[in-house]
């Protein structure tokens, strides 16, 4: 009981009970956007992409602001480019980068299983025994993970950031 009583003892308890309600409010939104995404995809990543980059060309325009490294001609805040930036997001970047993304998690699935041949003893045709010949095993280890992370990586750049920086550089 003693203990309970000093003052430090009790700004603790009251920080954890803030940081506890911002953990819950963050679980909270974080349950809304998956059932947002679960729901309508196009139009979720859409709009994340329209707040992330009308987000980023507000802080590249305060930082610009604070580092005097303005362009030139550029004497206010530039709300034209900030649409721009969320149009862009908007109609280009949540589409594109949704797809893409969907596709390569697909495209790098067969890294993330091992197919083990099986012993067929049945006399049933071929054809109807290919899809037993095999099983699917999951694996867990970190360096096939590790690898599937690197093929994503130079998929990505190879196939996907060029023509995708020359559409962001051209609209």
């Amino acid at each position: 009981q003693v203990f309970l009583k000093h003052p430090w003892t009790t700004a603790v308890h009251s920080l954890l009970a803030v940081r506890s309600r911002r953990i819950a409010a963050m679980a909270f939104v974080a349950r809304l956007y998956t059932r947002a995404l679960q729901k309508n995809r196009l139009a979720t990543n859409s709009f994340t992409a329209c707040v992330l980059y009308g987000t980023g060309d507000v802080m590249a325009q305060k930082i610009e602001k604070a580092y005097q490294v303005n362009p030139t001609g550029k004497e206010a805040y530039d709300y034209h480019r900030t649409a721009r930036m969320c149009i862009f997001g908007f109609a280009c970047a949540g589409p594109l980068l949704g797809a893409w993304y969907s596709l390569l998690h697909r495209m790098t699935s067969v890294f993330r299983y091992e197919y083990v041949a099986l012993q067929s003893s049945s006399t049933a045709s071929w054809l109807s025994s290919v899809s037993a010949m095999y099983r699917k095993d999951v694996l867990d280890a970190g360096a096939h993970k590790r690898r599937e992370v690197l093929i994503k990586v130079i998929l990505d750049q190879l196939l996907f950031q060029a023509p995708f920086l020359n559409i962001y550089l051209m609209s």
